[in-house]
C-alpha cells in the first residue's frame, strides 16, 4: 500500500476512536471488523447489484459456500457514484489498480445477531446478521471490502470533516494475512478466556501486539481484568513491559479491577515512581513548550505525556478503593502539578482534580501550602 494511504488507514482508525467529533463519518476498520466478526465471506453480487450475495469462500463462520445471503445495505452499490474508487492524484491510478468496484468479490464481516454487543440503537439487522463495523454504525458498507485484481477498497473517511468514500486499503494478500492470522489468534484467546487462563491470554495478547490489531489487545486486556486475582500476577509483568508502554493506561484500569482492594499498594507504589519521576525530570521549559510542534521536542513531549497518562489512570483507579495507604502520596502529586506553572499547563488542572476526587473519598482535602 502507499504510504499516503497507510497515514490516511490510520487518521482514520484514529477518528474511529473518537466519533464525538462534530464531522466524523462512519469508516471501515479492519481491526474492529477483526475483533467483533463472528463470520467473515467472501461473497459475489454476481451480475445485478441488487444485496443478494452468494457465498465463494468462509473465512470465519459456519457459513458454506453457495450460501446465499441478503444485505439489503449493499443494494446502494448499484449507484455509480457510490462504486467509484476517490483517488488523491490521476497518477496513481495504474495498473492494478481501479476506478470502479463491481461487487464481483467482497469481503464482508458479519456478526451473528443473537451474538452481538455494544452495537448502537439505530442499527438494522439484515435477517439473522448485523455489520461488524465500528459499533454498527455506517451499516453493512463499512464493514466491507471490495477486492479488484489483488487490490481491496473500503469506505474511509480521509478528512474530518468531509465524506466516507470509496478509497484503496490494503491488498488482497494483506486482508487474507490478517483475517487468517487473526482466526489462530482469536481461537487462543477464547480458549483463554473460557479456561480463566491468564498466561494464555497474555500470550495472545503478545501476538495481536505483533500484528499490531490494538482492537484485540484491548480485547485480552479487558479479559484480564474479568478474571480477579488470578490475572494480577500477568497484569504487574505488563505494567513492567515497556514494550506494551501504549496499553498500560488500559493494563492499570483491569489491574484495579481485578484485584480491587488488593490491587490498590500497587497503583499507590506506581503513583510513589510517577511523582519520583516527575521530581526528578521536571520540564525546565517555558510556558507553552507542551504545544510545541518543533520535531527535536516532539519525542520529549510524547515521553512527558505517557508519564502523565500513567499517573492519570493511576488515581483513577485509586478512587473508588479508598486506600487510606495513598493518601501522603497523593497530597505530594496534588501539590506538584498544583504549584509548578508548567506541569499547570501539561494538564495540571486534571491531575489536580483526580489528586482531589482521591482525597474527597478518603474523607478529608488537605489544603496545599
Amino acid at each position: 500500500m502507499h504510504g499516503i494511504h497507510r497515514i490516511c488507514v490510520a487518521l482514520i482508525l484514529l477518528a474511529a476512536a473518537a466519533p464525538v467529533l462534530a464531522g466524523f463519518k462512519p469508516a471501515f476498520s479492519l481491526g474492529y471488523s477483526l475483533q467483533h466478526a463472528t463470520h467473515i465471506v467472501l461473497v459475489t453480487e454476481g451480475d445485478v447489484v441488487d444485496g443478494n450475495l452468494e457465498v465463494i469462500e468462509s473465512w470465519r463462520g459456519d457459513l458454506k459456500p453457495k450460501a446465499m445471503i441478503n444485505i439489503p445495505d449493499l443494494a446502494q452499490m448499484a449507484d455509480e457514484k457510490l462504486n467509484e474508487v476517490q483517488w488523491f492524484r490521476e497518477d496513481l491510478v495504474h495498473a492494478p489498480y481501479v476506478r470502479k468496484v463491481t461487487g464481483q468479490r467482497i469481503v464482508l464481516f458479519l456478526i451473528d445477531k443473537d451474538k452481538a454487543q455494544n452495537v448502537h440503537d439505530s442499527v438494522k439487522p439484515a435477517g439473522d446478521w448485523l455489520p461488524a463495523s465500528y459499533y454498527g454504525l455506517g451499516g453493512f458498507k463499512t464493514s466491507a471490502l471490495w477486492l479488484e485484481n489483488g487490490e481491496a477498497y473500503g469506505f474511509l473517511q480521509v478528512f474530518n470533516p468531509g465524506p466516507s468514500e470509496l478509497r484503496h486499503t490494503y491488498t488482497e494478500v494483506e486482508v487474507k494475512a490478517r483475517i487468517f492470522g487473526s482466526n489462530v489468534i482469536k481461537d487462543e484467546f477464547v480458549k483463554a478466556v473460557e479456561q480463566s487462563d491468564p498466561i494464555r491470554l497474555v500470550q495472545a495478547m503478545t501476538a495481536y501486539k505483533h500484528s499490531r490489531d490494538y482492537e484485540g489487545m484491548f480485547a485480552c486486556t479487558k479479559s484480564l481484568g474479568h478474571m480477579g486475582d488470578v490475572a494480577l500476577p500477568s497484569l504487574r509483568k505488563l505494567l513492567m513491559d515497556r514494550t506494551y508502554s501504549s496499553s498500560h493506561p488500559k493494563i492499570i484500569h483491569a489491574l484495579a479491577e481485578a484485584g480491587g482492594i488488593d490491587a490498590a499498594p500497587d497503583l499507590t507504589s506506581l503513583l510513589n515512581e510517577e511523582v519520583s519521576f516527575w521530581k526528578a525530570h521536571p520540564p525546565d521549559k517555558e510556558v507553552g513548550w507542551w504545544n510545541s510542534t518543533a520535531e527535536k521536542q516532539e519525542q520529549q513531549i510524547q515521553w512527558y505525556k505517557y508519564q502523565q497518562g500513567i499517573q492519570l489512570e493511576a488515581l483513577r483507579a485509586l478512587r473508588p478503593l479508598r486506600y487510606e495507604p495513598a493518601r501522603e502520596v497523593v497530597v505530594t502529586c496534588r501539590d506538584l502539578w498544583q504549584k509548578n506553572e508548567v506541569l499547570s499547563e501539561m494538564g495540571g488542572d486534571q491531575i489536580v482534580d483526580a489528586c482531589n476526587s482521591v482525597l474527597r473519598n478518603l474523607g478529608t482535602i488537605a489544603t496545599a501550602e
